[in-house]
């Protein structure tokens, strides 16, 4: 195992240990919007071109989170990318101001250019979408480590590193590539989040 993953699992571990073994505090049930910037790992230059924008819905509910995640992205070649991160994870949850959790689910792209539809096969190159489907077989499986700080009980702002995984649905049977995540084209970002109670 690397050392990455020793290091991940390491997190994941002390995050859950700490989200069950303490007393989870109200709100039980929230729902939070906002925005947020990342930069391209590993790092190239200041272009604008390296940063993405996304908007960002979460729902946590106890122990729980359920991310929905929309970026921009423009690529070479005049091609632009449209993506959606669905993600669902654990984090802990007390009444302290620190948030350690990790997610995990699909993102769903869309690689336009000219008004045409493309998506990227296995080599990474750009091809024609037939049917629509192809937008969900040859998109990848996300994990996303997010840390949150509790300005207040409402406002937070974070911090997340994003990786897709060699798992695309084209190929489901592969499950082993669910453990293999591209660490070379990470996202490394910053949130900012408003939360309602409910």
């Amino acid at each position: 195992m690397s050392k990455r993953w020793m290091a991940l699992l390491a997190i994941v571990t002390l995050s859950m240990a700490s989200a069950f073994a303490e007393e989870v505090v109200p709100p039980y049930v929230s729902v939070g919007v906002g925005g947020n910037l990342s930069l391209s790992v590993p790092f190239e230059s200041a272009s604008v071109a390296n940063f993405h924008p996304s908007l960002e819905a979460r729902a946590r509910v106890l122990w729980f989170d359920f991310a929905l995640v929309g970026e921009y992205t423009r690529l070479d070649d005049g091609y632009n990318e449209l993506s959606t991160f669905l993600g669902i994870g654990i984090c802990n949850r007390d009444a302290r101001k620190l948030r350690i959790g990790l997610e995990f689910g699909p993102r769903l792209r869309w690689i336009l250019k000219d008004g045409e539809g493309y998506y990227l096969d296995g080599d990474g190159n750009p091809s024609r979408v037939g049917k629509n489907v192809d937008y969900l077989s040859y998109s990848p499986v996300d994990y996303r480590l997010t840390v949150d700080y509790m300005l207040s009980n409402n406002v937070v702002l974070g911090g997340f590193y994003q990786v897709d995984t060699d798992y695309r649905f084209e190929s489901w049977e592969r499950v082993v590539d669910l453990v293999n995540p591209d660490w070379e084209t990470g996202r490394l970002g910053f949130t900012c989040m408003y939360f309602f109670d409910l």
